[in-house]
């Protein structure tokens, strides 16, 4: 198993991108105003893919009966069990697992207990590199139509207000750990997985806030090495990819605007850029 560092660098335009659920917003980093996205929205999109091309993912279910341990039947297995069943699923091989819960019947004292599976997959944040600007957009009209004692009503006002960003180019740094790919059974097979669903995974991705082209995967690069080959320190590979505005932009409101360009490190680069 080799191996992986992938660097992800994806556009938002015009939408309200993984908004945090309390304000509805989009997540802003507090000292810069520059905005973030959560590593388990990146990750739904990335399981909400591979889930779509046909691949077994077990944390993806839109099913109100539907539960994990429904799936593995997981309250009759032992520890092991549980993780050799929840292995099988390419979710659990790539992030690993923290709910699958046993009786442990067959092994200790016959009370439940709850198994952790490590996943070797790290995601991190996204970060945008510009500080990015926010607007309140009303969104739709609401008419008032309770009669008050006197005959008169409220009138109409603006039930829905939405906020959207103006433009904003996200980075995410994502690792891949060989040593703990031997725990889950993951394969150099199950990255080109995992790099496909990241290079597509807002192809069809949308929401009335978040519209199909409002948000877009621009390049993913990949360093990869093999398991006894000297690496190289992840803040080396994240610092040689170059982001810089054009000449004359101060405040980019497109991808054009950047000019993307890579340093030549130890281990070589591949971009795997969405067509």
């Amino acid at each position: 198993m080799n191996n992986y560092r992938i660097l992800v660098l994806f556009d938002a335009s015009m939408c309200a991108p993984m908004t945090d659920p309390e304000t509805k917003m989009p997540r802003t980093r507090w000292d810069d105003g520059r905005g973030f996205i959560t590593e388990q929205a990146i990750k739904f999109r990335i399981k909400k893919y591979l889930k779509e091309s046909g691949e077994k993912i077990l944390h993806y279910e839109d099913r109100e009966d539907y539960t994990v341990f429904k799936e593995l039947n997981a309250y009759k297995l032992t520890e092991e069990e549980a993780k050799e069943k929840a292995c099988q699923y390419l979710d659990v091989r790539l992030f690993g697992a923290m709910d699958l819960a046993t009786d442990k019947s067959k092994g200790s004292e016959g009370k439940k207990g709850r198994v952790l599976i490590e996943g070797p997959v790290s995601v991190g944040y996204s970060l945008t590199e510009d500080p990015i600007t926010l607007h309140d957009v009303a969104t739709n009209r609401q008419y008032k139509v309770d009669i008050n004692e006197d005959g008169s009503n409220q009138g109409s006002s603006y039930g829905n207000v939405s906020t959207i960003l103006e433009y904003g180019l996200y980075s995410c740094f994502i690792g891949v750990n060989n040593i703990k790919s031997k725990v889950t059974g993951l394969t150099d097979s199950d990255v080109e997985l995992l790099i496909d669903a990241i290079v597509h995974m807002f192809d069809n991705d949308y929401s009335c806030m978040r519209p199909l082209g409002s948000m877009n995967v621009r390049h993913v690069f990949v360093w990869k090495w093999g398991e006894k080959e000297t690496g190289c320190a992840d803040w080396k590979l994240i610092d040689s990819v170059k982001i810089e505005h054009k000449e004359g932009i101060l405040k980019p409101s497109r991808y054009a605007d950047y000019i993307i360009s890579v340093d030549e490190v130890r281990i070589p680069v591949k971009d795997y850029i969405a067509y």
